[in-house]
């Protein structure tokens, strides 16, 4: 295992959500953004958008994108 800490924290802002993401990783002088993802492609995410997106073009810092992946097992499944 590797000797990795994390430290997290809440920061409210009002206004545009990738670029107030940008602004605190820089403020708090992050090594590396991480960011969730809800995977929407095609006309979905033309409507919505991508924050994860916005936030991977306009960071100076590196930025990570998990997407979730159904549990093997599970009754779940990705319906297009």
């Amino acid at each position: 295992r590797a000797n990795v800490s994390t430290r997290t924290e809440v920061v409210p802002r009002v206004g545009d959500v990738a670029q107030a993401i940008c602004d605190v990783g820089e403020r708090l002088g992050a090594d590396a953004i991480c960011l969730g993802s809800h995977g929407r492609t095609g006309f979905k995410r033309a409507m919505v958008g991508s924050v994860a997106e916005e936030v991977m073009r306009a960071s100076r810092r590196p930025v990570f994108i998990a997407r979730p992946l159904p549990l093997e097992g599970t009754p779940w499944r990705r319906i297009p």
